[in-house]
C-alpha cells in the first residue's frame, strides 16, 4: 500500500481552521515558513495581543473523518 501524503492533510486542516477564524471575523494568518511550534496566529489589534495556534489532524480517511479529527491547541 502506498504511503498517504500526511502533509496535505495537515495543510488542509490548517486552512480549514484559518477559514473558520476569518468567518468569525478574527484577524488571523497562516505561518507559511514552518514556524516551530505553531501554524496560525490570531490577533486582537485593539488589545495588541495575539495567540499562536497549533493545528493537528490525524485519523481516518474521507471528508467526514477529516472534519471530525481536527484538534486546535492555543499556545
Amino acid at each position: 500500500m502506498a504511503r498517504l501524503k500526511t502533509h496535505l492533510k495537515a495543510e488542509g486542516a490548517e486552512f480549514l481552521v484559518l477559514g473558520q477564524l476569518l468567518l468569525h471575523r478574527i484577524p488571523s494568518y497562516k505561518t507559511y515558513t514552518n514556524m516551530p511550534g505553531y501554524d496560525l496566529v490570531a490577533t486582537h489589534p485593539e488589545n495588541n495581543t495575539s495567540a499562536r495556534i497549533q493545528v493537528k489532524a490525524d485519523g481516518g480517511q474521507g471528508p467526514a473523518a477529516f472534519l471530525s479529527i481536527v484538534l486546535i491547541v492555543i499556545l
